[in-house]
């Protein structure tokens, strides 16, 4: 399942309408997990900045975050793909290692 996530930008002179989507989340060692996410501009102009990403669980309690600085501009309507490495994965892991 799929969650997005709409995250306001700090400055005012960038875009602003930024939506985080999380993709897949897997297990990539015996106590870690790598969570994949995608950053998109659905705004009319680059976005350059600083973007905080929580991770929260099924009761809406935030487990981490991170925050994340574009390596260079993301243009209107492209993504940026990324993940956030942390030691507790999710409630239920398939045998491929893979979140279900």
């Amino acid at each position: 399942m799929q969650k997005s996530h709409t995250i306001t930008a700090e400055e005012n002179h960038i875009a602003k309408n930024i939506v985080v989507i999380s993709t897949i989340v897997k297990r990539i060692d015996v106590e870690k997990y790598r969570y994949f996410f995608n950053i998109k501009n659905n705004d009319t102009i680059p976005f350059e900045g600083n973007i905080y990403v929580m991770l929260k669980d099924l009761d809406d309690i935030t487990t981490g975050g991170e925050i994340f600085s574009t390596k260079k501009s993301i243009k209107p309507g492209l993504i940026s793909s990324n993940y956030i490495d942390r030691r507790k994965g999710p409630i239920s892991i398939d045998p491929y290692g893979t979140a279900k």
